[in-house]
């Protein structure tokens, strides 16, 4: 369950999902302390395929918080 994790999540969907709309994205980063969401506009389910330098810098920019926040 989502709540339990003790890791950073990134959730990183895309702005014309129907799987992971805003409401459930909110929800979960409520549950999750540890979660972020950040929503990618103009893509579809494949964030990583059809943005990949948008997904890199949000990836990159998450693991940096993570590995500050974390030393």
């Amino acid at each position: 369950m989502i709540t339990g994790l003790r890791r950073p999540l990134l959730v990183v969907p895309d702005s014309k999902s129907t799987l992971l709309d805003r409401p459930t994205l909110a929800t979960m980063t409520a549950l999750c302390p540890h979660a972020e969401g950040v929503e990618t506009a103009g893509v579809h389910h494949h964030v990583m395929l059809d943005r990949p330098e948008v997904f890199s810098e949000r990836l990159d920019a998450f693991l940096d918080r993570s590995v500050s926040a974390s030393a």
